[in-house]
């Protein structure tokens, strides 16, 4: 099954809202890997997944990996903006 349908059923399970984040809004990725952690702006919404705008380019990532920067859900990266001197 796609990730988002698991991530709407689980939420349902659990009684958690989905949060949607509109166009303009920040957003962190939360999926594993060389991106975890990047906070970017939502760009466009697609029908499956946000594009997020940060220093590197646009990255797609799935609707359940994306989340607001406030929710701390796991570790974070700073962004690389704030690396640059």
């Amino acid at each position: 099954m796609h990730p988002n349908y698991d991530a709407a059923l689980r939420a349902m399970e659990t009684g958690t809202g989905v949060v949607a984040l509109p166009v303009g809004a920040l957003g962190r990725v939360i999926l594993k890997g060389q991106f975890h952690g990047y906070v970017g702006k939502v760009v466009k919404r697609g029908r499956t997944r946000y594009h997020l705008e940060h220093a590197d380019g646009v990255l797609t990532v799935p609707f359940c990996y994306v989340e607001p920067p406030g929710r701390r859900v796991g570790p974070t990266r700073l962004r690389r903006e704030a690396l640059s001197p």
